[in-house]
């Protein structure tokens, strides 16, 4: 057992996008993870962890801007797919997940970042990571329950 189910209470299928919910607050732990990517891209699992003692809902996109290492902003702003956007009922110790993706075939940048600095969907804590990308075309989707997110 994973120790914590992560449901989907709802979901909006409507081209304007949801908005962000997040009755987490402080009780969130973001990792960051890079991922063995495909040719043209790179990835890096973001996971949204439930360290509090009862359930909460997350939902939406999370920001993130790559940074150099003097943790100077090295990318344009994070572009989100159209993805349908979920809300999700966090139970304790459970997480919810998107994969950032580098799309740095069509990039010719020597320098990777050395963080990524995130937040939360509704939330203006930030943190800052370890991560290696190229500072070129990010891109995310909307947060989904569990821990393995698809490209």
């Amino acid at each position: 057992s994973s120790g914590g189910a992560a449901t989907s209470a709802s979901s909006s299928a409507s081209s304007a996008p949801a908005p962000a919910v997040n009755t987490c607050g402080s009780a969130l732990t973001i990792t960051a993870e890079r991922l063995p990517g495909a040719q043209d891209a790179s990835y890096a699992l973001l996971t949204f962890t439930n360290t509090g003692a009862s359930a909460c809902n997350l939902g939406g996109y999370p920001s993130a801007t790559l940074l150099d290492d003097k943790k100077a902003s090295m990318t344009a702003p994070l572009t989100r797919t159209a993805d349908t956007v979920s809300t999700i009922s966090l139970d304790p110790q459970a997480s919810a997940s998107t994969l950032l993706k580098d799309s740095s075939v069509s990039c010719q940048a020597q320098t990777r970042s050395t963080y990524v600095r995130v937040s939360a969907p509704a939330s203006s804590k930030n943190v800052d990571l370890s991560l290696a990308l190229a500072p070129c075309a990010l891109s995310a989707r909307p947060l989904v329950a569990g821990t393995n997110p698809q490209p």
